[in-house]
């Protein structure tokens, strides 16, 4: 009876989630990549740290805001889930789950990265099917590079203050 209750709340959630508009759909999902790492919290305190100069140069900062947002999400979340759910299959944990590993594995900077990464991936994907079954795909490939430009922008505004 609790499972069903919980799933049945999640699922209402998830509906909520992909309903909402434009702007507040990048807000909640950005909100989502935060809170999605209560999870990865236990994982990061036995990887060892990421090590950094503190040196950002003008080209990472471009390429972390637009480069990768729009390369990343065409390939990790537009092209994978077209493929996956165009030939493969038509199920979305499976469409997520493959999604965000290649997501999290593109990011091999070390292992703590790639956990990072899939954990961040899981957010993408889900938001990206999500928004595509009420909007367009063209609208869902935005909407998911603005939360992935606010998430890279956000860490380097982080990471100058930190230094």
């Amino acid at each position: 009876m609790f499972y069903m209750e919980t799933s049945n709340k999640f699922y209402c959630i998830l509906i909520w989630w992909g309903n909402l508009k434009f702007a507040p759909f990048v807000g909640v999902t950005l909100m989502f990549s935060y809170l999605i790492f209560i999870f990865y919290l236990p994982v990061a305190l036995f990887l060892p740290a990421r090590s950094s100069s503190g040196e950002i140069q003008f080209f990472k900062i471009i390429d972390s805001i637009i480069i990768a947002p729009v390369l990343e999400t065409l390939i990790f979340q537009a092209l994978v889930i077209y493929i996956l759910d165009r030939l493969l299959t038509k199920r979305i944990f499976i469409q997520i789950a493959i999604s965000s590993i290649l997501f999290g594995s593109f990011h091999n900077y070390n292992i703590t990265y790639i956990f990072f990464g899939v954990f961040f991936g899981i957010v993408l994907s889900t938001a990206f099917i999500l928004y595509k079954r009420k909007n367009s795909w063209n609208d869902a490939f935005i909407a998911i590079v603005f939360v992935h430009a606010l998430r890279n922008m956000i860490a380097i505004i982080i990471s100058l203050l930190r230094y």
